[in-house]
């Protein structure tokens, strides 16, 4: 504890108290020591010991609120760091079990109040929207969390970071509801494309249609899932003036299946019978 001031220690000491003493015990050292005090012969004194016992109760109640200050403003404190630490967990490119870690920090007390929390959700969905890379689980955690893909994002402040949420939701889910053959094969183009960040023109060719697609119809479920520089090599390579669209796969018509019902049987019967009665039968 730093030391008091010299005029604050002498005002202590004559009420015969040790500095830092609380309002209450001034009071009391008051009114023993002013006893002791015969006001009308000894003035002098009287003014003395009510100049150190105004000064220490100034400093005691100065004291008394800046510590009221500090517990006050404690919580907030201790609200806004813990935001900043679960903040850092969470955009971590490494985070492992990302709709785990936000679960517990929606469960932490010190983001009780919904204005922290809602200044969490709007964090989260601005880095999403303005730096997707490798932040899929993220993505989906917050969507888990958040319950954007019901319309929640929608009531995000900033308008353009709540059309992103809405988008990239809808894509997720149309991309989802597409049959398993299509989702595998623009899965195999993305793993691709990671690993060939400048394509050949066998990849390109191998992977068009599958790409196509992606960048056609699902342009935000695509950049969740590859870096920028990427997209836009394959798609200036897709673009580019020496590049042969290869020719669309033909459709393979379903055969149509063939089945027996009873009265085509009825008719296959008879035919077969008079076939047999030709046989034996020829002049009859």
């Amino acid at each position: 504890m730093a030391a008091l001031p010299q005029q604050i220690q002498n005002a202590y000491a004559r009420l015969s108290l040790d500095p830092g003493a609380d309002a209450q015990a001034i009071q009391r050292a008051y009114a023993h020591a002013l006893k002791q005090i015969d006001q009308e012969s000894q003035a002098e004194a009287f003014d003395n010991l009510r100049a150190a016992y105004e000064t220490a109760m100034a400093w005691a109640c100065e004291s008394e609120r800046r510590a009221t200050a500090v517990e006050t403003a404690t919580p907030a404190e201790d609200s806004e760091a813990a935001w900043h630490a679960w903040l850092e967990r969470l955009l971590d490119r490494e985070q492992a079990h990302p709709q785990a870690v936000l679960a517990a920090a929606l469960r932490d007390e010190r983001l009780g109040a919904p204005a922290a929390q809602e200044a969490l959700e709007t964090r989260i969905a601005t880095v999403l929207a303005h730096d997707p890379w490798q932040r899929l689980d993220l993505f989906d955690a917050a969507v888990a969390c958040f319950h954007w893909d019901t319309g929640n994002g929608r009531q995000l402040a900033d308008r353009w970071t709540a059309a992103w949420i809405a988008q990239a939701c809808s894509e997720s889910l149309a991309w989802r509801a597409q049959p398993e053959r299509d989702r595998l094969r623009q899965l195999d183009a993305v793993n691709a494309a990671l690993a060939n960040p400048t394509p050949t023109t066998a990849l390109l060719t191998r992977h068009f249609f599958a790409m196509d697609e992606l960048m056609s119809h699902y342009g935000y479920w695509l950049i969740l899932r590859m870096p920028n520089h990427i997209l836009q090599a394959w798609s200036q390579a897709y673009n580019a003036p020496g590049f042969q669209r290869p020719p669309a796969p033909k459709a393979v018509a379903p055969r149509a299946s063939f089945k027996l019902n009873m009265p085509m049987v009825v008719v296959l019967l008879m035919l077969a019978m008079a076939v047999l009665r030709l046989i034996f039968y020829p002049k009859g």
